[in-house]
């Protein structure tokens, strides 16, 4: 079995506080954020930037031909403006929050990976002095359970 160390790290308890509360932090200084369950988001129009393009030169039209719109069309072309603006400033914001995102779950996965593969080479060796050491396959109970269970169906290549 070849050695796996994918990441050998420590996070005080003290550290994930000061996150939490920075993220905290964040979510104050975004109030007007917005969650969509996927039902929600479905219903709505998804436009690509052309589509947020074109939009600001509608905008713009009444801007620059005020006399032929009404005052609700002047704000409907300010509103454009400020939504735009907003998706403008927090896409490099969305972005790096996604990729801390990425790295938090990678690195969350080489942890688990690289504690279960050890676990694993333990495990091995406790199946190999179980029999000598009275009470150590207590210890291999759950990995014990988890191999034991029913092997999963192979998947049928189309």
């Amino acid at each position: 079995m070849t050695k796996q160390d994918l990441i050998s790290a420590e996070l005080s308890p003290e550290a994930t506080t000061q996150i939490r509360k920075l993220l905290q932090d964040i979510n104050v200084l975004l109030p007007f954020l917005v969650a969509f369950s996927a039902g929600e988001r479905v219903r709505y129009l998804k436009p690509g930037p052309e589509a947020l393009d074109a939009s600001l030169d509608i905008a713009n039209a009444v801007a620059d031909q005020p006399e032929h719109f009404s005052p609700i069309s002047h704000e409907d072309a300010a509103e454009i403006r400020r939504d735009i603006a907003l998706a403008r400033a927090l896409a490099p914001v969305a972005q790096a929050v996604n990729s801390l995102s990425e790295s938090l779950s990678d690195t969350i996965f080489a942890a688990e990976s690289d504690a279960f593969r050890r676990a694993t080479k333990l495990y091995a060796q406790i199946r190999t002095i179980e029999a000598e050491v009275p009470g150590i396959d207590q210890y291999a109970a759950t990995m014990r359970a988890y191999f034991d269970r029913s092997p999963r169906k192979p998947t049928v290549a189309e």
